[in-house]
């Protein structure tokens, strides 16, 4: 990989909020979203599709009645899911306030409001009381600057005994950090750690790791072929500057997944249970 990363502004609840705003307000976003992933997913900037979710939903071993928390769940596209199709009590926690009421208000219109609840808030700090959850699920989280092996150890707390921690990320190869900027290079070099170990340091087992990387290859290269269809009306709805840049990230995610630099996997991993063992 020769070609520098481009610079990027710090990220922010604010940043997000206001990207969000725009993105539910437009009928042309909602439109590319439904060509891509179908009808009825709700709003999400994460690249996965409900095939993703269940089988997101499968690691954590998720059922009816459950507690779960998901972690930076932005528009809440892949938490309504879950509510509607496991049963699930979904705890929706993001840093925006504006990425919340949008999950809010279509889980009302999907009468969900039942199944949900809403904690604004940053994952990098305690959230949850010990042993409160049955699982705690995370789509395309953790990229912005929480201490990862933390965070491990924090999830494994709140966990109840049993419980299951099941997230999708991409980790960076060491081509991706040294062509990032000074500002991300630091933060990219920490995604590089051994996951499987620090999930294992942190209490963990059964922890695996599952390559994905050819699933997100396909929702790729079908949103940079919707995007171009609907370029130039969505650039009328939320300006082309930000239809651009979406639509750049898209291309330039893809040549990337493409070529190996940034591959994707799903983790999972599981907090002993108290059960006592059993008579020979």
């Amino acid at each position: 990989m020769t070609e520098q990363l481009p610079a990027e502004p710090p990220p922010s609840p604010e940043s997000f909020g206001d990207l969000y705003q725009l993105l539910a307000e437009s009928k042309i976003y909602r439109r590319i979203t439904a060509e891509v992933f179908g009808e009825g997913y709700g709003g999400q900037l994460s690249i996965a599709g409900p095939a993703d979710v269940r089988l997101l939903a499968t690691r954590a071993a998720l059922a009816p009645g459950q507690w779960v928390a998901d972690f930076c769940c932005g528009m809440g596209g892949p938490t309504l899911l879950i509510a509607a199709e496991y049963g699930c009590n979904m705890v929706g926690v993001d840093w925006s306030w504006e990425a919340l009421e949008i999950c809010r208000r279509t889980a009302e219109a999907g009468e969900l409001s039942h199944r949900l609840r809403y904690v604004a808030a940053d994952i990098s700090r305690p959230l949850f009381a010990a042993n409160s959850l049955h699982a705690v699920v995370s789509i395309d989280g953790f990229y912005f600057g929480v201490d990862l092996p933390w965070l491990y150890r924090e999830v494994f707390r709140i966990l109840r005994p049993g419980g299951r921690f099941a997230f999708y990320f991409n980790v960076p190869t060491q081509e991706v950090v040294d062509a990032s900027s000074p500002e991300r290079r630091a933060h990219r070099e920490s995604h590089r750690i051994d996951h499987l170990s620090e999930l294992a340091a942190a209490g963990f087992i059964n922890a695996r790791r599952e390559e994905r990387t050819f699933a997100e290859q396909q929702i790729l290269s079908r949103m940079a072929e919707v995007y171009e269809t609907h370029f130039e009306a969505l650039a009328s709805e939320v300006g082309r500057d930000l239809a651009g840049e979406l639509r750049e990230e898209i291309v330039q995610t893809l040549h990337m997944a493409e070529h190996g630099y940034w591959p994707r996997y799903l983790f999972s991993a599981r907090k002993p249970g108290d059960r006592p063992a059993r008579r020979r």
